[in-house]
């Protein structure tokens, strides 16, 4: 510096010229370490927010995979994560119905045939009875009773005739046949034909039904099923 013929100089250390420099540096980098701490407290319950739930669906697909079970999935977590369960959850029961299907078709399959194969078998010997009983009922001297079992027997061979045919077709189940039916009739018939049965148990079977109950059904179905009634009250 020169003022009238004066000359002078500041002079500064060193040290103390970089002192606000490393202040500076010192603020910036205590900084980052405040934030890195207050990213990771932060940072590690979020993690474990997402993790957890992700981890626990994670062990249950690979336990499910070893052994599947009909346990639903884990829930809870975020949003996104708890979609992921309810979607696995879904795909196991869609996996179990189309198991449940796999299943009834092979069985069906096996049913059916097996009843191919039987039923020439059984069809041979229901025809033989089916005749038996038609050459009986032109026998002059056949009783009231003998032509009533024998009118049993064709109706019967003819139902389990058709049966065999449901067999055969078990993969198709035979839609019903509707038409007009006195269910009266029927009843009396299936009283009828289980009734020595029944006697055989020292059971009075009977029917009261004198007028007609007319119906739109399948006559053979229904028969059967006034059978199968019949037959479980007998035997228990």
């Amino acid at each position: 510096m020169t003022n009238n013929g004066w000359k002078g100089t500041f002079s500064q250390h060193r040290d103390e010229a970089l002192e606000p420099i490393r202040r500076m540096g010192l603020i910036f980098i205590g900084l980052l370490v405040i934030t890195l701490l207050l990213a990771s407290f932060i940072a590690i319950p979020v993690a474990r927010t997402i993790s957890g739930p992700l981890l626990k669906l994670t062990d249950f697909a690979n336990r499910f995979i070893r052994s599947p079970s009909n346990l639903r999935p884990p829930a809870g977590g975020p949003a996104e994560i708890d979609a992921m369960s309810g979607a696995f959850a879904q795909m196991i029961e869609d996996l179990e119905r189309s198991r449940e299907h796999l299943t009834r078709a092979a069985k069906l399959a096996v049913v059916g045939e097996m009843a191919a194969a039987m039923s020439h078998e059984v069809r041979t010997p229901l025809g033989i009875l089916r005749s038996s009983a038609q050459v009986l009922l032109r026998e002059p001297g056949l009783s009231q009773e003998g032509r009533e079992v024998c009118g049993f027997i064709i109706s019967e061979t003819e139902r389990l005739n058709k049966l065999v045919s449901t067999l055969i077709d078990s993969a198709r189940p035979r839609q019903p046949e509707f038409a007009p039916t006195d269910i009266a009739e029927l009843t009396r018939q299936a009283v009828a034909m289980l009734r020595p049965q029944a006697q055989k148990k020292s059971i009075a079977l009977d029917c009261e039904a004198e007028q007609p109950a007319m119906a739109e059904c399948d006559r053979e179905q229904i028969m059967q099923v006034l059978l199968n009634l019949l037959l479980n009250g007998i035997q228990i």
